[in-house]
């Protein structure tokens, strides 16, 4: 029986690096029996369209893309990780001349929460980072990021095995998550590209950029998506004297926090139903500490002057 590998995600683990070299090497891997098709790609590298496809009720363009003569497919996409249960069982009709083997990368909730909100802000969001945590923490069971296992469980109604990578051991360990995924789970060589993909922002950056999301959506009452970041790293690879100026402010007022005595992520962690299953499972005592900002730096002396002269640089109208 035809096998379908589909890579969930989620979001913030290493999907758009993936997907990038599964992409390049697209033909190569053709030649191993694995097709990782250039079909409903978009944006970038991963099968995003084929997710939108679904949640449309596309029927006849979802049949189309799964009318091949490979007996090896790959999917991928974080997107995945967003379908309700009800969109996974439509998607269930189209795939039932495969096996469904499903993918996903386990990272530790405290560094998912951190880069799940500078993420957040980098598409034009504006949401403290208290107000993220709290988000979470207060309804952990309604969190994709803490509920992970819930996540994975929705796809139980179509996977016929699935697949958990402990994605903070592989790091640790030097392993490109890429590789080792094909080489584990397809018994094919990937060559891959090293370049840093989505790299992380300095979190004083995203405070500056959360900020400015803010004014930019009272001011014109339109959501800003990526142009006020594209706009303000447009500013700071200039080297403006009003953008490090900000930066001062707000990199001297960030605060030393560890998540990793919170009681809700530790129960979280505790409770993950495929911990014990992971590929390249590792415990790790390490403890994370992240200078997180502080939200009195616009209390300082002529900040917003200073935020003011940013927004009159960067010249963004409704």
């Amino acid at each position: 029986m035809k096998k379908l590998f589909i890579h969930i995600g989620p979001h913030k683990t290493g999907s758009t690096y993936i997907q990038k070299n599964l992409f390049e090497q697209s033909d190569a891997l053709k030649l191993q029996g694995v097709l990782y098709s250039d079909s409903l790609i978009g944006p970038q590298w991963g099968h995003h369209k084929l997710v939108e496809k679904i949640k449309q009720r596309d029927t006849d363009t979802i049949v189309e893309f799964f009318e091949t003569d490979e007996d090896r497919v790959l999917v991928s996409s974080e997107n995945f990780e967003d379908l309700t249960r009800e969109d996974i069982s439509f998607l269930s009709k189209f795939t039932e001349k495969f096996t469904v083997e499903v993918i996903f990368f386990k990272r530790a909730y405290s560094k998912l929460l951190v880069s799940a909100w500078q993420e957040s802000v980098k598409q034009g969001e504006s949401k403290t980072w208290s107000e993220f945590f709290l988000n979470h923490a207060l309804k952990p069971f309604q969190s994709k990021i803490l509920n992970a296992s819930s996540v994975i469980d929705n796809w139980s109604i179509i996977a016929n095995h699935i697949h958990v990578f402990d994605y903070d051991a592989m790091l640790s360990e030097g392993l490109d998550i890429a590789q080792a995924m094909c080489s584990k789970l397809l018994d094919v060589e990937l060559t891959v590209q090293a370049a840093a993909v989505n790299r992380s922002m300095n979190l004083a950056d995203i405070e500056i950029i959360r900020l400015l999301n803010h004014r930019f959506k009272e001011r014109t009452g339109q959501h800003p998506r990526t142009r006020v970041r594209d706009a303000y790293l447009k500013l700071k690879s200039e080297k403006d004297d009003s953008v490090t100026e900000a930066f001062a402010v707000v990199k001297n007022g960030l605060a030393e926090n560890t998540l990793d005595e919170s009681w809700t992520i530790n129960f979280f962690e505790n409770k993950f139903a495929y911990k014990n299953e992971m590929y390249f499972a590792k415990a790790s005592d390490s403890k994370k500490v992240y200078l997180l900002p502080n939200s009195n730096s616009v209390l300082a002396e002529n900040f917003i002057s200073t935020l003011i002269s940013i927004e009159d640089k960067m010249s963004l109208n409704a």
